[in-house]
């Protein structure tokens, strides 16, 4: 025990820190209690990709394969082990080199991406999205290398960074309320739940409602893991309710290896080398998923070293001098080049290990800890399958609005900012397109302000272009 004391405060500078283990645990117990249910969603939204793979009331087809000979509640179980993996995998990675408190893991903003955009939307398999995921990865690490992520970054206004984030937001919170068949989109527009009969739609709408109460009660109460806990409670009540589905729990589900995703990257027909407009065509659609999700991670992983920076009121000039902004960039590029491997989609840092930040964690021994917790979860993947829809869609409802609540942050009283921001938070759900929301922001700010005198950087001119491109190649 003193031996491994000394190499944690050796290693990870504790002392310099101003810090010791206990804190350190105890911000990573807050950690994985506050971050575990992204972790856990992300195949949620991806299921979404598997046409047929899950019926209307969250019973998993598991009649046939839906992707590498896994059915449906297999695949499930799969993708819920590949996020803990690389969750574990990034925050190791995170602590051991750049030694901040930063939680990576599966992006929700990336994987809903993934999900409604590269594969609904262009039309592109699961195997063909993770190839493209990879393929980022390693323009993501070369961009970080040569410095022009960080130029990207300061490029973009604060403003239209907090849109985005409160977009997504809405566009989770919009998923799970569709999910909770509390609204539903049809040929007359949106409609909510009538309340006439107490059918498998209003149980669960009933029971996604009063876990949202739940949660709300406890975050106001400052209760650690609030929602995880109202995640349970959904659970638990799903039960006498008859909203768990054991026919989605199959036998040999609990035998399935925690790899059965690794290497499943479909490098054919991501171009179609058929005719000279075909392959123009195509190369572009490459062009704008990898400058999309490039785009996404950079906001991401940035946002949150500029937050850990204000909560703790360090000198952020001294991190420049270490190179761990770089260092960090790049070992993100790393993670999300691994994800793709291991079966998942893109790796970001999470904002919400701001909570661990906040509970006193202020190096990469943080990090460490919460990866232990997330490789000890992997024991209970096989029981995922079982987490009935209300309990998903109160977790989504609640996670979107704490996402959307930045708009505090926006200077909405400036209308050269306002409208761009606006316009951002609302395409994202209305379009169902995180990038569509994203780049109407980036290029309206641009033109809006190139006329109001306003300085506008050329990297803000060519990013804007190439949102013009993202816009005019989208499906």
């Amino acid at each position: 025990m003193n031996t491994f004391k000394k190499l944690a405060y050796d290693f990870f500078q504790l002392k310099k820190h101003n810090t010791n283990i206990r804190k350190e645990f105890l911000a990573a117990v807050t950690n994985y209690f506050t971050i575990i249910y992204i972790v856990v969603l992300v195949p949620e939204i991806l299921m979404e990709i598997f046409p047929g793979a899950v019926t209307s009331d969250g019973v998993f087809v598991n009649t046939s394969p839906v992707f590498a000979d896994l059915n449906a509640s297999q695949m499930f179980t799969a993708l819920t082990a590949a996020s803990l993996i690389t969750a574990a995998l990034g925050s190791f990675l995170m602590g051991f080199i750049v030694n901040k408190p930063f939680i990576q893991g599966p992006s929700l903003s990336i994987s809903a991406f993934v999900t409604y955009t590269v594969c609904k939307g262009f039309g592109y398999n699961y195997g063909q999205a993770l190839a493209i995921i990879l393929i980022s990865s390693v323009l993501f690490f070369i961009l970080s290398l040569t410095g022009i992520e960080e130029k990207l970054h300061a490029a973009l206004p604060k403003d239209v960074k907090l849109a985005a984030s409160a977009g997504v937001g809405l566009f989770i919170t919009t998923t799970g309320l569709m999910k909770a068949h509390i609204i539903n989109f049809g040929d007359e527009g949106v409609k909510f739940i009538t309340f006439s009969s107490m059918d498998y739609n209003t149980k669960t709408a009933l029971l996604a409602i009063f876990g949202v109460v739940v949660i709300a009660i406890m975050l106001k109460k400052h209760i650690h893991a609030a929602i995880f806990i109202g995640k349970m409670v959904c659970i638990a009540l799903a039960l006498p309710l008859g909203l768990v589905h054991r026919a989605n729990f199959d036998k040999f589900s609990d035998m399935l290896h925690p790899l059965s995703l690794a290497f499943k990257l479909d490098f054919t027909n991501i171009v179609d080398i058929s005719n000279s407009s075909a392959f123009a065509k195509s190369l572009g659609i490459l062009f704008v998923i990898i400058f999309s999700v490039t785009l996404m991670d950079i906001i991401e992983t940035m946002t949150v070293y500029v937050a850990m920076h204000t909560i703790t009121d360090t000198d952020k000039s001294a991190d420049v001098n270490e190179k761990t902004m770089p260092r960090a960039l790049e070992t993100d590029a790393v993670t999300t080049f691994s994800g793709a491997l291991l079966g998942t989609t893109g790796i970001s840092t999470y904002t919400e290990s701001i909570a661990g930040i906040v509970e006193g964690g202020r190096t990469g021994l943080t990090s460490v800890f919460t990866a232990l917790f997330f490789l000890v979860s992997i024991l209970f993947t096989p029981f995922v399958s079982l987490v009935p829809s209300a309990a998903t869609a109160t977790t989504l409802i609640v996670a979107g609005i704490i996402m959307a609540s930045v708009v505090r942050d926006m200077d909405l009283s400036d209308i050269t900012l306002a409208i761009p921001s606006m316009l951002t938070i609302i395409i994202m759900p209305l379009s169902n397109s995180v990038i569509t929301g994203l780049a109407t922001g980036i290029i309206t700010y641009t033109a809006i302000n190139t006329f109001t005198k306003r300085k506008v950087g050329a990297f803000m001119y060519a990013t804007a272009f190439m949102c013009v491109v993202v816009l005019a190649l989208m499906p």
